[in-house]
């Protein structure tokens, strides 16, 4: 096992933390700031957990051989704006468009 945490009560983390350095080589990290390579940013006052990994992305990215595009690549069409609450969102209309049944095979008539 890599890593692991624990939730306890100080008093008895002494025992635990004993009986596991008696059988393998460990650290302790008591701030629980470090989990797999993960930061984790505990605000116990306001019952956040911020969780990062530093450094994953350009990793993984130059794992994959990805090349960064030389323009910026936008869409192509404005976003609807979304209304909270709504129980269904409406697509935007758009008067330029074609009418579905004048296109066949994909060529307008």
């Amino acid at each position: 096992m890599d890593d692991f945490g624990i939730k306890h009560k100080e008093k008895n983390i002494n025992v635990l933390e004993k009986a596991l350095k008696d059988r393998h080589a460990i650290t302790v990290d008591m701030s629980g700031s470090l989990f797999y390579g993960a930061s984790l940013e505990w605000r116990h006052d306001m019952g956040e957990l911020r969780f990062s990994m530093p450094g994953h992305v350009p990793k993984l990215l130059k794992k994959v051989c990805h090349q960064m595009l030389t323009k910026s690549q936008h869409s192509p069409h404005p976003a609807p704006t979304i209304t909270c609450g709504s129980k269904l969102q409406k697509a935007i209309k758009d008067s330029d468009s074609l009418i579905l049944d004048k296109v066949i095979a994909g060529v307008a008539l």
